[in-house]
């Protein structure tokens, strides 16, 4: 079974339908169930996107009900030692409010971290990630060159073993 902070307990009695966190549940809060009703455990999706310059890019689960950005980029194997630029941890977030006609407006966020200052450690500590937040840390400057001119140096070196024959 996954995780208690993953799993949804829905309760189905007749017509009546309710959704429970399995954790809260399990921490004391519970709920009686009326006779002749049927439990159904689901796994509740609650992800984020790790792209860039960490160690295990992809779709991850969140680690906890509330997850901090530190927690985040551990379970994203933390910033590449020589590809990222630690100046450039962001957070991306579409956040749905309430717009002027009453409809549902998504706003797009984009929070920035500087890790390489040692404060910012405590920063990522306290800021809090969201589900289907993207979590994207910035190719270091020496990296985005070394992408640039090794093709470009393998070219030169093949193109000279090619004439050396």
């Amino acid at each position: 079974m996954t995780e208690p902070h993953l799993t949804r307990v829905i309760v189905r009695t007749g017509k009546s339908v309710k959704d429970y966190n399995y954790e809260s549940l399990l921490q004391g809060e519970n709920r009686m169930v009326p006779p002749h009703s049927e439990i159904i455990l689901e796994r509740a999706r609650k992800s984020f996107v790790a792209m860039g310059a960490v160690t295990q890019p992809g779709l991850h689960d969140l680690p906890s009900n509330n997850p901090s950005l530190l927690e985040v980029l551990g379970v994203a194997g933390g910033l590449q030692e020589r590809a990222s630029d630690a100046s450039g941890v962001f957070v991306f977030r579409l956040s749905k409010k309430e717009g002027d006609t009453g409809n549902e407006e998504a706003k797009a966020e984009v929070f920035r971290l500087n890790m390489k200052n040692p404060a910012a450690i405590f920063l990522a500590r306290q800021f809090l990630v969201q589900p289907e937040d993207a979590v994207y840390v910035t190719n270091a400057a020496v990296y985005e060159w070394q992408k640039i001119i090794t093709p470009i140096v393998q070219a030169l070196l093949l193109g000279r073993t090619v004439q050396n024959y």
